[in-house]
């Protein structure tokens, strides 16, 4: 059983780690009828059904996949929604592309809404291009998938935490009595939560694509997904063409294990840029100083900042020391964001909650919405990890002695989720060189200001896959590379077209190098320019690519 200790500004961010997904029982759905089952040798199913959402004029089809019974079961315990967007050109390829979302617990936006807008816009500007389908699904436990899993005691806490902030020690304790509620209420209900793994994921990918008919794919994935995808190449090699991994999350991190050095670099981000930015620095005195100041000022004496948000079920929050560096760190997802955060950082000096109020609001969405699944986030984390190591962990705490307040015990919320589950890791990364080169080719983009999945993921994620990774960091791009760079589904087109070489792309937005770091910038849009680097062990291609001055303010994302 996992012992996790982590501190407890990770309870009230937990939920925004998921990618974006929507309410499922907002949208009806449209069930199999009597159309015949593809039934696979270990027992999983395929059924056709009509589409739930109109699209005119497309070659669309729908169904539902019946997950492989566990030993010594005849029943299936999770029903898979599947969308397939057939690509009807007389050149059409036979490896589709299999999309993988994020999470753990996010959808993969197959509401009629997201599918008309989202998908139906990526599927005519960009992947329509590669004359392949498009294979959608939602992973156990989220978006449409059923049974659904549902769990309030997660938003209850959460509001509770931003009206009524207690210290980290309490505040840790009461989520561990929400994972014991939830946990007995979804065993109770006959929900199959010890089967809410990446391991059985990988299954359902295979089997997936076994009974559409496809023999090899492309996975494209993001955030967790990646995850997923690894383990999916790493058991099935001989399926998968090509890999793309957006925001790698590697099977070799551990997030809970990682969160105070996470947490720790956001900071640092923040107080680097502030230092090098024209407008920060000019009033940036001891910016450090004054910032922990006001992190003492608020533990004592929260503001109170309105909000205006229905579905959150409650009309304000007490801002506090904890509840801040959630919002500083959530709102570092976007890109090009952190003039606007050091902005209301000089502001709350002054008790002014103008320029915060933003992104509390952004917060707020992200934790009160339904759009994520914390019980399904929490089962397939404290499944998928190992115990924490405690040296390591106690070795953080002393390297960041100003965290220490906030590295309060969680009472074990994994050692609740872990009952009867028997833990068995990840699939681990091929160490023979010989073995490497027979590797997928992998495409690999991070962004060198994402929070959550940090480019010394990428950077060893792409040293697992030997010289068959190309790795792109992009300064200045935070999480979700593909929905932030202009540029990358244009490498991805090209790598998925012709993955032994190299992809090229016009990615610069300017010529002058980013004040956030001193390496020569790459121009992608020279031919005779040379844009990998040899690590020298590993043989990883890596393209450092200067997009934009991060001193520049956009508006937000």
């Amino acid at each position: 059983m996992a012992n996790n200790k982590f501190f407890s500004v990770f309870f009230i961010l937990s939920s925004i780690f998921l990618l974006s997904a929507f309410n499922p029982s907002d949208t009806p759905v449209a069930m199999p009828s009597g159309e015949d089952f593809i039934t696979l040798d270990n027992g999983a199913k395929f059924q056709k059904s009509e589409c739930w959402f109109p699209l005119p004029n497309k070659h669309v089809e729908c169904g539902w996949f019946y997950t492989a019974p566990v030993a010594g079961s005849k029943q299936s315990d999770f029903q898979l929604p599947v969308v397939i967007f057939r690509y009807k050109g007389s050149n059409k390829k036979d490896d589709p592309i299999v999309y993988l979302a994020g999470g753990p617990g996010a959808s993969a936006w197959l509401t009629p809404e997201l599918i008309q807008t989202f998908w139906e816009n990526q599927w005519e500007e960009h992947l329509s291009k590669l004359n392949r389908d498009l294979v959608l699904f939602d992973q156990r436990g989220s978006g449409l998938s059923l049974p659904k899993i549902e769990c309030p005691y997660y938003k209850e806490h959460a509001a509770h935490l931003l009206l009524d902030p207690n210290e980290p020690e309490d505040d840790a304790k009461r989520y561990h009595e929400v994972a014991v509620k939830c946990v007995a209420d979804l065993k109770k209900s006959g929900i199959a939560i010890n089967q809410l793994a990446t391991r059985f994921s990988a299954n359902d990918v295979v089997d997936i694509m076994q009974a559409l008919g496809y023999e090899h794919w492309n996975i494209q994935s993001v955030s967790y997904g990646t995850r997923l995808g690894i383990e999916v190449q790493r058991r099935f090699p001989d399926k998968v063409r090509t890999l793309m991994l957006d925001s790698v999350y590697p099977p070799s991190a551990h997030l809970f294990e990682d969160w105070p050095m996470l947490l720790n670099s956001s900071l640092e981000r923040i107080f680097k840029f502030c230092e090098i930015d024209s407008a920060c620095a000019a009033s940036a005195d001891q910016f450090q100083e004054r910032f922990w100041k006001l992190m003492a000022k608020l533990r004592k004496s929260p503001l109170r900042i309105d909000i205006n948000n229905p579905k959150a079920g409650i009309d304000h929050i007490m801002l506090n020391d904890v509840s801040l560096l959630a919002v500083l760190f959530q709102s570092e997802y976007r890109t090009n964001i952190l003039p606007y955060l050091t902005e209301a950082i000089f502001e709350l000096e002054n008790n002014n909650t103008q320029g915060i109020q933003a992104f509390v609001e952004d917060y707020v969405s992200n934790q009160f919405d339904s759009l994520s699944n914390d019980a399904v986030y929490w089962a397939v984390e404290c499944h998928d990890n190992p115990a924490i190591d405690k040296e390591k962990y106690e070795n953080y705490k002393r390297m960041h002695p100003r965290l220490t307040y906030y590295l309060a015990e969680d009472s074990n919320v994994c050692e609740v989720w872990n009952q009867g589950y028997q833990y068995i890791p990840l699939m681990p990364a091929v160490g023979n060189k010989k073995e490497q080169a027979k590797h997928t080719p992998v495409l690999i983009f991070s962004g060198e200001d994402d929070p959550i999945t940090p480019s010394d993921w990428a950077i060893d994620s792409a040293a697992s896959f030997g010289n068959n990774a190309y790795l792109f960091s992009f300064y200045g791009v935070s999480h979700s590379v593909l929905d932030n760079k202009a540029c990358a589904p244009e490498l991805y087109n090209g790598f998925v077209n012709n993955p032994q070489k190299r992809p090229r792309a016009n990615c610069r937005i300017d010529n002058e190098i980013s004040p956030m770091k001193n390496d020569t910038a790459i121009a992608l849009d020279e031919p005779e320019e040379e844009f990998d680097e040899d690590n020298g062990e590993n043989d990883v291609e890596i393209a450092t690519v200067n997009t934009a001055d991060p001193s520049e303010k956009r508006l937000p994302n």
